[in-house]
């Protein structure tokens, strides 16, 4: 009986200890799993922080209707969160001699996923992005656009985490295929 009441007694200020260890982001948001996924081949492939043209009223590429869309389903169901969003800031910035964007979001509806980043967060769109020119160019214009996002949080070695997305156009044939596809995944 005493074994097992000095058993209990130790474990609770080790777990409380643990806890006292864990990383807390300073967004408030939950710390991201040391063994989660790793940003590389097809989650790379996935969330590849691109603004598709046609979400932002450009035509420069090949229109992809969301119902046929290869990639929607395989996004909808790896990502934390799914939302429609309206872009609240771009900042640029030099970071070593290369310019760089802050894109700040404002979730308007959440569309699915199981890890949401908040109701307001920020991506980084580098030389590594396809959206840089997009966003070089169209810096001030998309401030106010209202786009459907895919976002997930990766791991760094510091112990924070990077946020990586794709962007595609707000309308109401996507937000259904978004959904049923997430449907989908929740009734595997």
């Amino acid at each position: 009986m005493r074994s097992s009441f000095r058993l209990a007694s130790l474990a609770a200020p080790a777990a409380l200890a643990l806890l006292a260890c864990t990383p807390i982001p300073a967004d408030g948001a939950p710390a991201v799993d040391p063994h989660a996924a790793v940003y590389k081949g097809d989650l790379a492939d996935q969330f590849d922080d691109a603004i598709e043209s046609h979400a932002i009223g450009l035509e420069l590429d090949n229109y992809v209707d969301p119902k046929t869309d290869p990639h929607l389903r395989a996004r909808a169901q790896a990502s934390d969160v799914v939302a429609r969003v309206r872009i609240t800031t771009v900042t640029g910035e030099i970071e070593s001699g290369i310019r760089l964007y802050q894109v700040s979001f404002h979730v308007l509806e959440r569309l699915g996923g199981k890890h949401p980043v908040g109701d307001d967060f920020t991506v980084r769109v580098d030389k590594s992005s396809p959206s840089l020119g997009i966003v070089k160019s169209m810096e001030g214009q998309l401030v106010g656009k209202s786009v459907d996002v895919f976002v997930k949080a990766f791991p760094r070695a510091d112990g924070d985490r990077d946020l990586h997305f794709h962007a595609t156009v707000d309308s109401p044939e996507a937000a259904a295929a978004i959904r049923d596809a997430v449907i989908l995944d929740e009734v595997k």
